[in-house]
């Protein structure tokens, strides 16, 4: 008997379902030091010691940050005068 196109009712194909990704703008570690005005270095001790934006490590030499993430991390740091944060607006 021949196997090939002999499918029982109960061997149904296999269905994959992919939802789709939506990958935002990923900032390079030396367009974020231009945009924010400091250098690279600066960069690398907020990511050791904290304080700076979060972000993505894509290997172990190469850091992204997400557009998003430069945004709301901008946002926090609005101030009125110094020290008192400005109000958050949504």
């Amino acid at each position: 008997m021949d196997d090939i196109g002999d499918k029982s009712q109960t061997d149904q194909p296999k269905q994959v379902v992919v939802k789709e990704l939506l990958v935002e703008e990923l900032i390079d570690e030396w367009k974020l030091a231009a945009m924010l005005g400091v250098s690279v270095g600066h960069l690398a001790r907020w990511r050791r010691k904290g304080g700076g934006p979060v972000f993505i490590q894509v290997a172990t030499t190469s850091v992204r940050y997400a557009a998003s993430d430069v945004q709301k991390w901008i946002e926090e740091r609005k101030l009125t005068k110094k020290g008192q944060p400005a109000p958050i607006v949504k």
